[in-house]
């Protein structure tokens, strides 16, 4: 599932023509600084999710919005808690890889487990992998959670400071 995170300004009715199209400028300039700023702060692995961040689209007059693709995206700005992963009922195969680290780290039956990766098996309901080079398969393992990576926030802790260059630049640009 993607998200879309909008940067939208209301209530400007009563503005000339010429300052609408002064801050819809803003409002542009703004959104793709953002957007870099978000893909230069995001973690990189595989660079799934770097690659998953869209450019922005505008939405409206004075409304842009940013797309990130990659379904785990909350998991990596919000962190996550301890949780089961259970294999899927149906469906292709997927890997699931560690995204910091050679290893994912579980435990089953109490026991720590490290393994490279781990395979929903296309057997529904089956969840592979290898451990000491033998082929082990089950219905889930519990993962211990991962650390916040706020992304988003720095991202937009570093626009704040980046915002009064992006009027004069807009200014400048139809000439006032």
């Amino acid at each position: 599932m993607s998200d879309r995170f909008t940067v939208e300004v209301k209530g400007l009715d009563g503005l000339t023509e010429q300052v609408r199209g002064v801050v819809g400028r803003v409002l542009e300039l703004f959104s793709f600084a953002l957007q870099a700023e978000i893909v230069r702060e995001e973690p990189i692995d595989k660079g799934y999710l770097r690659s998953s961040t869209d450019l922005p689209e505008q939405l409206g007059e004075f409304a842009w919005g940013i797309t990130i693709g990659a379904e785990y995206w909350r998991a990596v700005q919000f962190g996550s808690k301890p949780h089961v992963i259970t294999a899927k009922q149906a469906g292709q195969p997927y890997d699931i890889l560690p995204v910091k680290g050679e290893y994912l780290r579980f435990e089953i039956g109490g026991k720590v487990i490290f393994t490279k990766a781990v395979r929903n098996h296309p057997n529904p309901g089956y969840l592979a992998f290898k451990i000491g080079g033998k082929l082990i398969f089950r219905h889930s393992v519990n993962h211990p959670g991962t650390k916040a990576n706020p992304f988003i926030d720095r991202a937009i802790t570093t626009m704040e400071g980046r915002i009064d260059g992006i009027v004069t630049a807009a200014l400048r640009e139809v000439g006032l």
